[in-house]
């Protein structure tokens, strides 16, 4: 929250004491962007008193950013981010069986509608920076576990295996009540993002970070850490 606090305070500063030439040459800018982006997504889930989790993936989206000021380059902006994010670990139990080893591969599907405000700072001819911030709505459409013996047992004994070691069952979708119980997660989050953009003529370079305040299961938050590259209609 500090950091969200500190970040918004130098947002305004940077708004309300923009230099002249910034000003000057925002009247050459569109009063509507549109945008084309690929991203890598490092997602982060925290389960409580448990290691952090990782996922890896990507997303598309198409972006839009109206300006709200005549006198400074300000925008509010929305647009819609399709999102895939995987992770594979393998489970090993010599408990009571002899090396059996159980891959599991959980997969994330996700739409996101970011909401947010940027300045468009131009720094030389066709080159701008451009800082923003704002809240994420994000939708799961899809949640799933894939269990699997990989070695030291056969398939016909895999549900047994997968009660013993409480890996749920060999298919699961985690947003089901009958599947995960009272650990099944939200399909619905909300939270906060922040980042920088610099772009050149039509291409873009972007990096944000944010996490949800409204969270995937009480017990598990999440961020995310975004890298995207861009294309202006």
């Amino acid at each position: 929250m500090k950091r969200i606090i500190a970040f918004i305070t130098v947002f305004t500063i940077l708004v309300t004491n923009l230099p002249s030439y910034a000003q000057d040459s925002a009247s050459i800018v569109p009063t509507v962007l549109k945008r084309l982006s690929l991203s890598y997504d490092l997602n982060t889930l925290y389960p409580k008193d448990l290691d952090n989790v990782y996922f890896n993936g990507g997303a598309v989206g198409y972006n839009m950013d109206f300006r709200i000021s005549e006198s400074k380059p300000l925008y509010i902006g929305t647009g819609l981010d399709l999102h895939m994010v995987t992770r594979s670990k393998t489970y090993y139990q010599d408990e009571q069986y002899n090396l059996v080893n159980i891959k599991q591969r959980t997969t994330f599907i996700n739409m996101n509608v970011p909401v947010d405000i940027s300045l468009r700072i131009p720094l030389y001819h066709n080159l701008t920076f451009t800082p923003f911030a704002g809240l994420n709505f994000r939708i799961q459409i899809y949640g799933h576990n894939r269990n699997r013996i990989q070695a030291g047992a056969d398939s016909s004994q895999l549900e047994g295996i997968l009660d013993r070691m409480e890996l749920g069952p060999a298919d699961g979708n985690l947003f089901s009540e009958k599947d995960y119980g009272d650990a099944h997660l939200n399909r619905f989050q909300m939270g906060w993002h922040a980042g920088i953009r610099l772009q050149y003529r039509h291409i873009s370079l972007q990096a944000s970070y944010g996490s949800d305040f409204v969270k995937l299961h009480r017990n598990l938050g999440s961020s995310n850490l975004i890298i995207s590259v861009g294309y202006t209609l």
